[in-house]
């Protein structure tokens, strides 16, 4: 019966961090070595062509105009991801609603982009989405990384939406991540996992497999007892 109940038993894990600190050599970790771990990653291609618009060069061409609207369609496409029904044991998604809304819109608020009016309807929303969809998150992997070492990161990929980001911003956007995940200034959904993003990217894959195993592991167990 144990064991039934460890086969029927799902983990969901969210990677969360500053842009280019390291997540994408989490999923590219599991995608290549380990084929039971669901992997899902941030629908970037959806952002990329609304309608035949790239509304992810938008946003970072003219934030003001098109923050809002682009963090509305990222709500909507991150919470299809939360409500997506789980195909294997483990699922591990590149960051969450939560942190959409706790660390880029706060953000954007924060640096005068989007407006209190705009930051309250959203909130607002999100707060009726979670009531009414209940995205289902069993532990978050911060991963943690210098903003220095993130832009370092982010110009040794080249992605074009990504080259007018500065440090500046980045510093920004490690302080709303810890203000989340580390002060608990907004509602953390799940027992939190910080990871020093600051290592090779051998060194962090190796640790990251590592870390699921123990975490599934200590889930699975918890679930029989």
């Amino acid at each position: 019966m144990a064991q039934q109940q460890r086969k029927q038993r799902k983990l969901t894990i969210c990677v969360e961090g500053n842009i280019a600190s390291g997540k994408t050599t989490l999923l590219d970790h599991f995608v290549e070595t380990v084929p039971e771990v669901e992997v899902v990653a941030e629908p970037v291609d959806l952002w990329q062509n609304v309608s035949g618009c790239n509304l992810l060069e938008l946003m970072y061409k003219d934030p003001k105009r098109w923050s809002y609207t682009f963090q509305t369609y990222t709500l909507l496409t991150m919470m299809r991801i939360h409500s997506r029904e789980q195909q294997k044991e483990q699922r591990v998604i590149e960051r969450s609603a939560y942190s959409a809304v706790y660390c880029f819109v706060e953000n954007l608020y924060q640096s005068g982009n989007i407006s209190k009016l705009e930051y309250t309807v959203h909130h607002q929303w999100f707060d009726w989405l979670k009531e009414v969809q209940k995205p289902k998150i069993d532990v978050i992997m911060y991963i943690q990384t210098p903003p220095e070492k993130c832009l370092e990161r982010l110009k040794e990929r080249g992605r074009k939406e990504e080259q007018a980001i500065t440090l500046d911003f980045l510093q920004q956007l490690d302080k709303r991540y810890e203000d989340w995940l580390l002060r608990s200034r907004f509602e953390v959904p799940a027992p939190v996992k910080v990871v020093n993003g600051d290592q090779s990217r051998q060194e962090l894959a190796r640790y990251y497999h590592e870390i699921i195993t123990d975490l599934y592991e200590k889930q699975s167990l918890q679930h029989t007892n």
